[in-house]
């Protein structure tokens, strides 16, 4: 599997569970949430105005993911531009009601299928790796650091309920 077909594959309605281990303060907090991921399909007018943030890569996706509990919703986009003929690549988040606030990071897609996102951000580091041993199955394991130390770590499982 490619990374375009393994981010396609995504689209749908999941149920996420979450635990949340917060090293610093030593707490875990566990949650339940509804994942809706959407492939949006008309890309260029936004891979036109990120061109200016990317060297020598060309679009792979734009994903829409809405993440609601009974807390809050997040809602924010997540686009991906490769290098060609590589497995690697850069990425652009940002929040759908703040469009002004960009994040910039990098991902790397291994051989045994899996997504790799690496973040850094005013002294904090993000690493997220992403899985799918099934269609219907993902797994998610996040590290956040602040200046090297080792601050939140998170693992999330999610079951897809529609195709």
């Amino acid at each position: 599997m490619d990374i375009s077909k393994f981010l396609t594959n995504l689209e749908g309605k999941w149920l996420a569970q979450q635990t949340l281990h917060n090293l610093a303060l030593e707490e875990s907090i566990s949650n339940k949430a509804e994942v809706y991921y959407k492939q949006i399909k008309q890309i260029n007018d936004i891979f036109t105005d990120f061109r200016q943030y990317l060297d020598n890569t060309e679009k792979i996706s734009l994903i829409n993911l809405c993440w609601n509990n009974k807390k809050n919703q997040l809602n924010y986009n997540l686009c991906f531009f490769q290098v060609s003929n590589q497995f690697r690549g850069q990425f652009i988040k940002w929040e759908s009601d703040k469009q002004d606030k960009l994040s910039q990071g990098s991902f790397y897609w291994s051989k045994s299928g899996i997504l790799n996102l690496y973040m850094q951000e005013s002294g904090m580091t993000f690493q997220e790796k992403i899985y799918t041993p099934t269609d219907k199955l993902k797994l998610v394991n996040s590290i956040q650091k602040k200046y090297g130390i080792y601050v939140t770590v998170s693992f999330i499982s999610e079951i897809k309920f529609t195709l």
